[in-house]
């Protein structure tokens, strides 16, 4: 059974190699890692790429908890990749340092948090939304 053994550490390892490329093309291709993101796609990806896992033959975000982040445009379906990641992105402690910040530029909208809106005072509000997007 030795050669067995061999062959399924070798399956584990391709299976494991098509999740990291299937994350890697995932975040390549994310409008919202793209327009929302101060960082590179790859370091989105070594950041928050274990965050997501195969199910059904698609990948889904898996949150703090360990549950399959759900869809909140689409009631009992998981997130798909962008949601996810946007879920993702919001619930991490430095999303500060990592997400467009101050006046849209090179097309890119500006992302403004829940957190952000809150604690600017109610006459410079029109300003801060003006051309932006937000994120819980």
């Amino acid at each position: 059974m030795p050669r067995v053994d061999e062959l399924m550490a070798e399956v584990a390892t391709l299976k494991a190699e098509l999740q990291r490329e299937r994350v890697a093309a995932a975040f390549a291709n994310s409008n919202f890692a793209r327009e929302n993101l101060r960082v590179p796609a790859d370091i989105a990806a070594a950041r928050f790429g274990a965050r997501f896992v195969e199910q059904d033959g698609k990948l889904v975000g898996i949150d703090n908890n360990g549950d399959v982040i759900m869809s909140r445009a689409r009631m009992g379906e998981p997130a798909l990749f962008d949601e996810a990641l946007e879920t993702i992105v919001a619930a991490y402690e430095n999303k500060g340092a990592i997400l467009q910040s101050g006046p849209a530029s090179e097309g890119r909208l500006r992302v403004v948090t829940r957190a952000e809106y809150d604690h600017t005072p109610e006459n410079e509000r029109a300003a801060l939304v003006k051309g932006a997007r937000f994120i819980d």
